[in-house]
């Protein structure tokens, strides 16, 4: 128990607040940020979870969630302690295993905030796992019924946990997730969104949550999310659009982001130079600003971002291959 504790210490030490100077990253500085800094305190959040404790975990959340604190990229790190505490397993041991030992933290600290939320996305994610990723034709008769028994308990552990738990953006993130599942109309998910982002405008799992249900795939009409989008950006600054739209880049792949999904560079570009004003610091930003500056056609703007990018190419951005590519068709001359 010494040994996590003070591991949830480290971790809550390994803070990064919005940047307070023009530090940005240049050709010597290589930031280990984006998707593996990310998974890497996820994880750690997860071993805590496994090894049962949950004084840390307590102390964590509520660290966390007081002072807002974010990781390099821009997100709250808050994102990625639920992501840790969420389950993803492969067969229904694993998602019972962890929904017993919600409930055991739930016992120990029946006032937690935590608790009752990673529970709420544990059975969500259980719901899920018995339905399948694949279109409602592919859905066997049990596993529907079992989706929405799952889903069903998520929302009612969410619900009665609300009192003390709406103070956590995270609380309206899970419960826009149970109604992407349970495929509420839109007042509904408009009211949850508005309630989470009055609370918290700069947590971004909640325009991620609203976009997801807005795609044509879920229960948008075409040109919606991207309607959505640019009233949110006007609302609440010009990174909102660009967050939104980065977003939902799988769903228009393989690049296919500025052509089927109508997404606007000019917009994108100007919630990018914001973001990187703002996290001078992340190369998983930089990097990607530079490959969708690319897919773009903005040639000129490439350039100056691969100028600045130098050596510190982002791994989980691009391939080496398609950055040469990027890079030589960006700075040959016209």
């Amino acid at each position: 128990m010494k040994a996590s504790f003070t591991l949830a210490l480290l971790l809550v030490s390994m803070v990064v607040l919005p940047a307070q100077n023009n530090t940005a990253v240049t050709g010597s500085a290589k930031i280990k940020d984006g998707p593996d800094e990310r998974k890497k305190f996820s994880d750690a959040v997860g071993e805590l979870f496994r090894q049962g404790d949950f004084e840390s975990l307590e102390r964590m959340g509520n660290e966390l969630r007081t002072k807002k604190l974010k990781i390099t990229e821009g997100g709250w790190k808050l994102a990625s302690y639920y992501r840790g505490l969420d389950c993803k397993g492969s067969d229904a041991a694993s998602f019972l295993a962890a929904e017993k030992q919600v409930k055991d933290w739930q016992a120990k600290y029946p006032d937690s905030i935590s608790a009752p939320i990673a529970e709420g996305k544990i059975l969500t994610s259980y719901g899920w796992f018995f339905r399948g990723t694949g279109y409602a034709n592919t859905i066997t008769k049990d596993g529907s019924v079992k989706f929405k028994k799952c889903l069903a308990a998520a929302n009612d552990v969410l619900e009665k946990a609300k009192d003390r738990c709406s103070a956590d953006p995270e609380w309206y993130d899970a419960m826009l997730t149970v109604g992407l599942g349970q495929g509420w109309d839109k007042a509904k998910f408009d009211q949850v969104f508005n309630e989470g982002v009055k609370l918290a405008p700069d947590y971004y799992e909640l325009y991620f949550a609203r976009v997801q249900s807005l795609l044509p795939r879920w229960y948008g009409a075409a040109g919606e999310w991207q309607a959505f989008a640019e009233s949110e950006a006007e609302k609440h600054g010009p990174e909102i659009y660009t967050r939104c739209a980065w977003s939902v880049n799988s769903a228009y792949w393989p690049d296919k982001l500025f052509t089927e999904g109508r997404v606007s560079w000019p917009k994108m570009k100007a919630g990018f130079e914001k973001i990187l004003q703002d996290f001078p610091n992340s190369n998983w930003n930089l990097n990607n600003y530079c490959r969708y500056a690319c897919l773009a056609g903005d040639r000129a703007t490439a350039k100056q971002l691969f100028d600045r990018i130098g050596s510190n190419r982002h791994a989980q951005c691009w391939q080496q291959n398609e950055f040469n590519q990027r890079k030589q068709w960006a700075t040959k001359s016209e």
